[in-house]
């Protein structure tokens, strides 16, 4: 599964962020709602060198969220998501309670941007973040900005599209590929 499929099922609520947006968004159409909950266990496992340098084990256990999905192609999505995150080679686990929005606008035909506020775990095959940059799995307090192309100028064999940028704009991240090495 690609990073994207990671992140809708892992984004969260932030009720006050999903408020802004409906307010700035009153004159649109109004939005496709669709409910996203899920009690089953969803596992990803992502092997050495992949993203971490060490075999990772992600593992969805829970999520409610709702996806509303408006006309001029913009998605937001919020809600609440509990992961299991583990280095399998020594056996260390990370409980892990996301909480936030995505906000996911098209800027053309194959470009995205993706706007995280809250607490969000996003993942990045090593050389996305930059050329000879490691891969990293980033648990990401605050607001983030991706943009992504598809396939773009170097897609990522593991995700499919290209990370054209990517900023932390205000809060913290910690690689889980460092701090659980």
């Amino acid at each position: 599964m690609h990073r994207r499929g990671l992140r809708w099922l892992s984004i969260l609520v932030c009720c006050v962020a999903a408020s802004a947006f409906f307010a700035s968004n009153s004159t649109a159409a109004s939005p496709v709602h669709v409910s996203l909950k899920s009690r089953s266990s969803t596992v990803f496992d992502f092997p050495a060198g992949s993203v971490c340098p060490f075999a990772v084990s992600v593992d969805f256990f829970r999520s409610d969220g709702m996806l509303l999905k408006f006309s001029d192609g913009v998605h937001l999505l919020t809600g609440d998501t509990w992961i299991q995150f583990t280095n399998v080679d020594t056996g260390e686990t990370r409980l892990l309670r996301e909480a936030g929005t995505l906000t996911i606008t098209p800027l053309n035909a194959d470009t995205k941007s993706y706007l995280t506020e809250g607490a969000e775990l996003s993942a990045f095959a090593p050389g996305q973040l930059g050329p000879d940059q490691p891969g990293a799995f980033l648990w990401i307090i605050g607001r983030s900005l991706e943009i992504d192309q598809t396939p773009g100028p170097n897609p990522d064999p593991n995700f499919g599209f290209t990370t054209l940028s990517f900023q932390l704009l205000s809060g913290s991240a910690e690689n889980l590929c460092v701090t659980m090495a």
